[in-house]
C-alpha cells in the first residue's frame, strides 16, 4: 500500500498567514474585540509615542497576546514567548512580532487596572448580544493558597509558618521563656563548676544559644505590638494581604477568597471581588456588584450554606433582596479581614475572562461574533473620521462638547 508523502521542507512556496487561518478561527475574535477597544481611555500605558529610544511595542498587540493566552490557558510570559516564536495563530495575530517574556511581564503589571476595564467592556458586549439573563445569579466563593510556607516549628507540629495571631505569638513567646529558664539553670550549674576549656566551650555556646533565643524573642514582641496597634486579628509576613482561612473539615489554609456572581442564563461570570475574609458577610456586597454589573435593579441570589449568617441575610431582606441559601447548622461566625493583592487580581482577571470568552463562543460561535465586532468597530472607525473632519473644518470645540456629551 503507497504511502502518503509530505511537501519537502526546502521547497519555496508563495504564502500568507491569512491562508494558514481558517474564517472561524477565535483568534479573528480576539483581534476584533481588541480593535474596538480604546485603550487609552482604559488607562493602559501607551509606549513609543515619543521620538527618542527604542521603539515600544503596541499595547494593543499585547493585549491581544494576552487574551490568546486566556483562551489557550498559557499562564507564563516565558511561555507565551516561546509560543510567539512557534504558533502559527500568533503569527498571525501578532504580525509576526516576538516581545520577550519581559516585556510580557511588565505590560501585566503596569496594566493591572486597565485590565479590569477589559473584562468590563467584554461583559458590556455581552449585555448589547442579550446573554445575560439579569435575574437570578449564584454567589460563591473558591479559596486560593498565598505564598507561605508550611513547615514544622519545634513542639507545635505542622505550623502555617508565616502567619500569625495573638494566640500563636503568645504560644511561641511562652515556649522561648521556657528554654530561657532552662538554659539559665545549665549557667548556673556551669558557675558551680571549676572553670577549664571545656567549661568555656559550653558557655560560649550557651552564650549563642541564649542570644538566638532572644533575638526571636524582639520578633514576636514586633508581632504583638502590631497586632495591638492594628484592627488586624492576623498578620503574614511573606503575603502580606493572605489570612488563614477553613478550606474543609477543620483544614485551614493561608490565602484568598475570591467571590464571584454568575448569571444563571449562560453561566457567564458578572463580576467577582479578591478577599481574604470568609464568605459569611460576603453576600450583600456580591448583590451589588452584580447588579451593578448587569444594569438591573433588583435581581435574585443563590448561595450555598456559607453565606448563611443572621446579620448579612437581615441587611439583604432590608435592601429588599430576595435570597435563596442553605440553612447553616454552625452558630458563632466571626467577621474575617478584607484585603487585596494586586498579583491574585490578576489571576482572577484571567480566571474570569477566560471563562467568559470560552462562553461566548460556544454559546454563538465565531462567525456571529465577528459580525457583530466588525460592525462595532466601522462605526468606531466612523466616528474616528467624523472628528478628524470636524477638526479640520474648524469645529474642533462643538465636536468636544457633542463627544462628552455622547460619552455621558
Amino acid at each position: 500500500m503507497p504511502q502518503i508523502e509530505g511537501t519537502s521542507r526546502h521547497q519555496m512556496q508563495i504564502f500568507a498567514l491569512e491562508q494558514a487561518i481558517a474564517a472561524d478561527n477565535p483568534v479573528r475574535v480576539i483581534d476584533a474585540f481588541v480593535s474596538t477597544l480604546s485603550l487609552e481611555k482604559l488607562g493602559f500605558l501607551i509606549k513609543g509615542e515619543g521620538d527618542e529610544g527604542r521603539p515600544a511595542y503596541a499595547a494593543e498587540m499585547l493585549l491581544r497576546l494576552y487574551l490568546y493566552g486566556y483562551l489557550n490557558r498559557i499562564r507564563s510570559s516565558r511561555q507565551l514567548e516561546k509560543a510567539c516564536r512557534r504558533n502559527i495563530e500568533l503569527w498571525w495575530l501578532l504580525n509576526y512580532q516576538h516581545p520577550s517574556y519581559k516585556v510580557i511581564a511588565d505590560f501585566r503589571k503596569d496594566n493591572a487596572r486597565a485590565l479590569r476595564g477589559v473584562f468590563r467592556q467584554l461583559n458590556q458586549l455581552c449585555l448589547d448580544m442579550d446573554l445575560f439573563g439579569r435575574e437570578l445569579v449564584a454567589v460563591d466563593g473558591s479559596k486560593f493558597r498565598a505564598q507561605n510556607s508550611n513547615q514544622p516549628s519545634p513542639g507545635f507540629g505542622w505550623q502555617r509558618k508565616n502567619n500569625y495571631n495573638a494566640a500563636k505569638v503568645e504560644r511561641h513567646m511562652k515556649y522561648i521563656d521556657k528554654k530561657l529558664e532552662e538554659y539559665f539553670e545549665a549557667a548556673d550549674k556551669l558557675d558551680e563548676e571549676e572553670q577549664g576549656e571545656e567549661q568555656a566551650e559550653a558557655w560560649e555556646a550557651l552564650s549563642g544559644r541564649v542570644e538566638e533565643l532572644l533575638e526571636r524573642r524582639g520578633k514576636y514582641e514586633d508581632l504583638e505590638k502590631r497586632l495591638e496597634q492594628s484592627e488586624e486579628r492576623q498578620i503574614s509576613t511573606t503575603d502580606k494581604d493572605a489570612r488563614a482561612l477553613p478550606l474543609h473539615m477543620g483544614i485551614v489554609e493561608v490565602g484568598y477568597n475570591i467571590q464571584t456572581a454568575t448569571d444563571d442564563k449562560h453561566c457567564l461570570i458578572a463580576d467577582y471581588e479578591v478577599t481574604n475574609e470568609k464568605d459569611d458577610y460576603a453576600l450583600a456586597k456580591m448583590y451589588r456588584r452584580a447588579k451593578s454589573a448587569l444594569s438591573v435593579k433588583e435581581l435574585e441570589v443563590l448561595a450555598d450554606k456559607g453565606y448563611h449568617t443572621g446579620e448579612e441575610l437581615k441587611n439583604c431582606g432590608e435592601e429588599g433582596i430576595t435570597t435563596y441559601v442553605l440553612l447553616h447548622a454552625a452558630e458563632g461566625q466571626r467577621e474575617g479581614v478584607r484585603g487585596v493583592r494586586a498579583d491574585l487580581h490578576e489571576l482572577c482577571r484571567r480566571h474570569a475572562m477566560w471563562h467568559n470568552f470560552r462562553r461566548v463562543l460556544s454559546i454563538i460561535g465565531v462567525t456571529a461574533l465577528l459580525e457583530r465586532l466588525e460592525g462595532l468597530f466601522f462605526s468606531i472607525s466612523r466616528l474616528s473620521a467624523w472628528r478628524v473632519g470636524l477638526r479640520a473644518a474648524g469645529s474642533g470645540r462643538w465636536y468636544g462638547a457633542l463627544w462628552a456629551g455622547r460619552q455621558g
